[in-house]
């Protein structure tokens, strides 16, 4: 997110300040996790690809792997699944 897009916020929670680290691009970092309150906090867990968060992680729950183990989306080696080339994650 860049601080063209989005400023920091100053009121709410503070996991959702903004760390502005200086960067050239001025690029603004979360100060925390997605879905933590705190910075040491680990918030919430994602799997590749994914917008909703996971209570678990594993084959049987991820979405872009279908029932023979190959990945239908987000791959870029044949031999895995769809070879679509995707290097950027996309809105569904």
């Amino acid at each position: 997110m860049t601080n063209n897009s989005f400023s920091p916020d100053t009121h709410g929670a503070d996991s959702h300040k903004w760390v502005d680290l200086g960067l050239p691009s001025g690029l603004l970092w979360a100060r925390c996790n997605v879905g933590a309150v705190a910075p040491e906090d680990f918030g919430d867990y994602f799997a590749w690809g994914e917008n909703k968060p996971k209570g678990m992680y594993d084959d049987d729950t991820y979405i872009f792997l279908n029932r023979h183990g190959k990945l239908t989306k987000y791959c870029n080696v044949a031999d895995c699944g769809v070879d679509d080339n995707l290097t950027r994650l996309k809105t569904r």
